[in-house]
C-alpha cells in the first residue's frame, strides 16, 4: 500500500479514483464559517424494497485550502435491516465554490461507511436551483454501493451567515 496526502486523496476523489487509504479528515479540518447544506430526507425503491436516505446538515470545512462539506448519512432498508448503513459523507467543492448551489452544477465526493468499514462509497450530486440565483432546489444524489448505484431525488437549501 502506498501512502497519500489529504490533498492527493481529495484530488483522486474528484476523478472517482478508488481510494485505499482514507485519512480521518476531522484531524485536518477547520470550520470556515457557519455555512451549511441542509438536505431533506429522501426515499427511493430498489426492486420492491423502499430505501430511505437521511443526511445531517453538512458543515463547510477547509482541508489544506480546499473547501469541503462534511456530515453524516444513514441508509435504511426496512425489509433488509442487514443492509442498513451509516457513516460520514464528504463533498469537496470544486472551483465554482458555493456558486454551485445558486447556479446549479455537479459535485463528486465519497462516503465512509461505519457499518461496513472496508467499503468506501462514491457519491455524485447534481444541484438544480428552483429559481435563478436561489440557494435552494432539487438534488439528484447517486451513491455507488458496490453492487448497485442507488439514486435519490430530494430538495436542498444552502445557508451562509
Amino acid at each position: 500500500m502506498r501512502c497519500c496526502t489529504v490533498a492527493s486523496c481529495l484530488g483522486a476523489v474528484r476523478y472517482l479514483i478508488p481510494l485505499w487509504i482514507v485519512l480521518p479528515l476531522s484531524l485536518f479540518a477547520q470550520v470556515t464559517s457557519s455555512s451549511k447544506l441542509v438536505v431533506e430526507e429522501a426515499r427511493t425503491r430498489v426492486f420492491i424494497a423502499e430505501v430511505t436516505l437521511a443526511v445531517s446538515d453538512l458543515a463547510l470545512l477547509e482541508v489544506d485550502g480546499t473547501p469541503i462539506l462534511k456530515g453524516r448519512y444513514e441508509i435504511r432498508v426496512p425489509l433488509r435491516k442487514s443492509k442498513n448503513e451509516s457513516g460520514e459523507l464528504f463533498l469537496p467543492l470544486d472551483e465554482t465554490g458555493e456558486a454551485v448551489f445558486a447556479q446549479g452544477g455537479e459535485l463528486t465526493g465519497w462516503c465512509d461507511s461505519e457499518t461496513f468499514p472496508d467499503a468506501q462509497r462514491r457519491l455524485y450530486c447534481r444541484f438544480t436551483p428552483f429559481d435563478s440565483g436561489s440557494r435552494n432546489g432539487r438534488l439528484d444524489l447517486h451513491i455507488d454501493l458496490g453492487n448497485r448505484t442507488v439514486k435519490f431525488v430530494t430538495n436542498y437549501s444552502f445557508t451562509s451567515e
